[in-house]
């Protein structure tokens, strides 16, 4: 595409400047000497010229106004074409710039759009992999309860179980009392009714005394092991309760986490929503005016099938010119020869 204001009367001016230093005018030289221009351009223009130049010497013989007349109206519809088509060039030229610049601020938020999509998928990725991680915490948080209230029964069960145990060696250490009494009156009894027996059965009787002693110490000893157990096993259990109750804090502060991280995934998802309606509007803008550019193609070509037609129109004004041109060429010789006739009447009537 030539560059916008180049005109005939360039080309003519340039190649009137080439063939004044003797050289031919050519569309090579002639783009050298405006230092602009393509071919296609010149070449109409520059042959335009060569041919009004042959016409403008061929008419010497005609009348001077005659001749500035039809060159000032050739030059005036060639002035008024070239006018005519450095405009269609400059709308065209600021249409497609337009549209350029609109294609190209719909491409780069189509990969502004594309690269927050792709974040926000990353973004996505990453909230579902926490999600998950706490959903997996979440369930180690419930095997572990269950694991520990398990053992909360068992320890209560085995508290149960003490607590029967320590019953019975109440019961065990009420019975052995009641023996001892019984073995004291039945002692005092043998005693009074059996004086001369004492001496006989006094070491059994001790060495039994003794062993019931022991076995009552013993037995002390033990509900006082079995008391201990229960104070730990009792401890334990508030041990248990308090980390059950913990347990259930960070339960529920997860559950609430897991609520919290689906909102803000929901959140996520529904601006990847937007952002892909958006995308789709983005395309289907750009999809227009890719449309737009191929109407203003069309226009172009049309343009430019104006601009043909106008060259078509200004080459038959050009012929019309020529054979106006021969025409007033013809009239004047025949006016030339009329006029020589005229004379030889006049000298042939004053003979």
């Amino acid at each position: 595409m030539a560059r916008a204001g180049i005109t005939y009367q360039d080309v003519a001016n340039a190649a009137q400047r080439i063939r004044q230093r003797g050289d031919e005018p050519t569309v090579d030289r002639v783009r050298s000497e405006l230092g602009t221009g393509s071919r296609s351009t010149l070449g109409p223009m520059l042959k335009r010229w060569k041919t009004g130049s042959e016409a403008a010497a061929d008419l010497d013989g005609l009348p001077a106004d005659l001749v500035a007349a039809v060159k000032a109206l050739h030059e005036h519809a060639q002035y008024a074409a070239d006018e005519r088509i450095a405009q269609e060039r400059e709308t065209y030229q600021a249409l497609e710039q337009q549209w350029r610049t609109e294609l190209e601020e719909v491409r780069q938020r189509c990969l502004t759009l594309d690269g927050q999509c792709t974040e926000l998928g990353k973004v996505n990725e990453t909230l579902q992999i926490e999600n998950r991680i706490q959903a997996e915490a979440l369930q180690k948080e419930q095997r572990r309860a269950a694991s520990l209230a398990t053992k909360l029964d068992a320890c209560q069960e085995k508290l149960s179980a003490a607590g029967a145990a320590a019953q019975e060696m109440r019961q065990e250490s009420r019975d052995i009392r009641s023996h001892f009494e019984h073995y004291q009156q039945q002692i005092a009894e043998d005693r009074r009714h059996e004086r001369d027996q004492f001496h006989t059965t006094q070491s059994g009787l001790e060495a039994q005394v003794s062993r019931l002693t022991q076995q009552f110490r013993s037995s002390e000893q033990e509900r006082d092991t079995l008391r201990q157990q229960r104070d730990q096993i009792n401890q334990r259990y508030e041990a248990n309760q308090e980390h059950a109750e913990d347990l259930r804090e960070k339960l529920h502060a997860s559950q609430a986490n897991a609520t919290q991280w689906k909102a803000q995934t929901d959140a996520q998802v529904a601006t990847v929503d937007r952002l892909q309606r958006e995308r789709n509007y983005d395309a289907e803008r750009m999809e227009k005016l890719g449309r737009a550019l191929t109407d203003s193609e069309k226009q172009l070509a049309a343009c430019q099938q104006r601009i043909s037609d106008l060259g078509e129109r200004m080459a038959a004004v050009d012929d019309r010119n020529q054979l106006l041109d021969d025409e007033n060429r013809h009239l004047l010789q025949e006016q030339a020869v009329l006029q020589g006739q005229l004379k030889q009447l006049q000298t042939h009537g004053a003979k």
